[in-house]
């Protein structure tokens, strides 16, 4: 294989792979719960999201996908557990919305 083909054939790959991710995204069934934020809410989870990625992508380690009582000291002392730990907790406290029932209202 040229290696012009292969080039072609990953950008095919990559653009396939863009466009399930972002129907994904579309058929997922918080989707439309995220319509709904208020600029605030998009604003704090844009915060959060920038917090969280100084760990799991910015670090040479990535402590997300590690086993959390080997990184728990590491992870306690993070800027984004300080930010969540002062949040305010709703009565679903701790809730994947993946594998929350469809039909459990938030």
């Amino acid at each position: 294989m040229e290696a012009d083909e292969a080039k072609k054939l990953m950008e095919e790959h990559y653009k396939k792979r863009a466009e399930l991710e972002k129907k994904e995204n579309e058929m997922h069934f918080s989707y439309e719960l995220e319509a709904t934020l208020t600029d605030a809410e998009r604003q704090a989870n844009k915060k959060l999201i920038e917090i969280r990625n100084k760990i799991a992508n910015d670090d040479p380690q990535n402590y997300t996908i590690h086993n959390f009582f080997v990184n728990k000291d590491f992870m306690m002392n993070s800027e984004l557990y300080e930010v969540l730990n002062t949040m305010p907790k709703g009565a679903l406290h701790h809730v994947h919305t993946t594998a929350a029932n469809q039909s459990m209202p938030i």
